[in-house]
């Protein structure tokens, strides 16, 4: 995988700066805040609508958020130096989850250093070896469904995923013990993972008390394992491997605690976000009866080769792969991406000064008409060549963008596409609910509950 190569940022114009326009309304003392947590796409698109490409939602308490929306505006959002536009400062929230030091708790250096650790198990000679790992989960969850019945998508896509990212990317031995304690603390962290963390993540609540024990046992947990594998003089092609072998560049090795908030980074990394997209996925194509016709078509022409529907056969499927990266446009996993200002920064003709927070919304992005025309509509063949929309630079952002947008993009696709279309070489579904609407309140944006379909085996 490659990250998307940095391009000249915006030059800021030789005129006087201006204010940056502020959306009107909300309620005394909380801002905008009821709205964002309601309906943030009816809020970001308003300020939109008023502001153009930069306006400020005031938030509770006297804060504000100022939205940077289209393309160029993005661009500069994730272009901009971590030494003037800071992640660390803008996710402190997540450092009870994924531990002191690890990822949003260090330095921007030794943060990349860190995911750079994860890179040998996301290449594509890798990549290849996690293909009969996925259809074996994928086999073995959908064998429990018998012939006919209902599930809740947005569930069952959470349980498979679980599956699938533990046995490719953590380790075969922490996959055997998820039915059991790991499942159980994974869950725990989850819970803790909320948008109340975002103005108190080390509040005295229950929930934030029960992610702490989690975090502290699952580094007992993964301190085990490694443990063992040293002992015995094992070696496993994952992740959890590539932890224990890496050294940073002054020459010393990760914790425990290091490797275990790692695994936890990229749990988080390749299990909601995946889950949610794949959920989202389903209930789109079933939606859209022709995008799920030739996704289907597709799927049975490969069937007919008589060639398993392995890693080569999924990455050639042209619409399920288009049909996916329309779900992300209309329904992103994380609908905000923030940066904290350290130093004053010019943006055109708009200055931020030191201590504002800046907002990047996928969500808001996808569905800018001028962008993406009809952006209302389920329409996977914006993607097709020659033109596919992902290629217009900072403009489909689902993965973010620059330095730091996402390293496990092909992971997360292949997954879904696999999971797609051995679902699709199985079974027929059909909707059960009239409505499938997005559920805000959660980090990661699924569908309500219930989000039920009903099944058909066909073979």
């Amino acid at each position: 995988m490659t990250i998307a190569t940095p391009v000249a940022a915006p030059s800021a114009p030789l005129g006087p700066p201006q204010p940056v326009p502020r959306l009107k309304g909300g309620f005394p003392l909380l801002g905008r805040t009821l709205d964002l947590g309601k309906d943030p796409l009816k809020l970001l698109m308003t300020a939109i609508e008023r502001h153009g490409e930069v306006a400020a939602l005031p938030m509770a308490l006297g804060k504000e958020l100022v939205l940077l929306s289209g393309p160029e505006a993005q661009q500069f959002f994730f272009y901009d130096a971590d030494e003037q536009l800071s992640q660390k400062e803008a996710y402190k929230f997540s450092v009870p989850v994924f531990g002191e030091g690890v990822a949003y708790d260090t330095t921007p250096e030794r943060m990349m250093e860190q995911i750079g650790f994860a890179l040998p198990a996301l290449q594509d000679r890798t990549m290849r070896t996690y293909a009969p790992k996925m259809t074996q989960e994928i086999d073995a969850f959908v064998e429990r469904w018998g012939d006919s019945g209902e599930v809740d998508l947005l569930f069952a896509m959470k349980e498979l995923s679980i599956y699938i990212a533990s046995r490719c990317l953590l380790g075969q031995e922490i996959r055997e013990r998820l039915d059991s304690e790991f499942s159980d603390l994974f869950v725990d962290l989850e819970k803790g993972f909320n948008p109340f963390a975002f103005f108190w993540p080390n509040a005295p609540l229950p929930g934030f008390r029960k992610r702490d024990r989690a975090r502290a046992r699952l580094s007992e947990l993964i301190g085990a394992i490694v443990d063992e594998r040293l002992t015995k003089g094992e070696r496993h092609d994952d992740m959890l491997q590539c932890f224990i072998d890496a050294r940073y560049s002054d020459g010393t090795k990760l914790s425990i605690h290091e490797i275990a908030g790692l695994l936890i980074v990229l749990l988080f990394a390749g299990h909601h976000t995946s889950s949610t997209t794949a959920a989202w996925t389903g209930i789109e194509l079933h939606r859209n009866p022709e995008a799920l016709a030739n996704v289907v078509k597709e799927v049975r022409a490969s069937v007919a080769t008589g060639k398993p529907l392995d890693y080569y056969a999924v990455r050639s499927m042209d619409h399920i792969d288009w049909s996916v990266k329309e779900t992300l446009r209309m329904h992103p996993p994380l609908i905000l991406l923030m940066r904290a200002v350290m130093s004053e920064v010019r943006y055109k003709d708009w200055v931020f000064p030191a201590g504002s927070m800046l907002l990047a919304s996928p969500l808001a992005a996808g569905r800018l008409p001028g962008v993406f025309p009809e952006p209302e509509r389920f329409r996977p063949e914006r993607f097709a060549p020659p033109d596919p929309a992902d290629k217009l630079p900072f403009a489909w952002i689902p993965f973010g963008g620059g330095r730091h947008k996402c390293r496990g993009i092909s992971f997360a696709l292949n997954q879904i596409k696999t999971i797609w279309a051995r679902l699709l070489h199985h079974f027929e579904f059909e909707l059960v609910e009239s409505d499938y609407p997005p559920d805000y309140a959660a980090m990661v944006v699924g569908p309500k509950h219930p989000a039920r379909v009903r099944y058909r085996r066909l073979h």
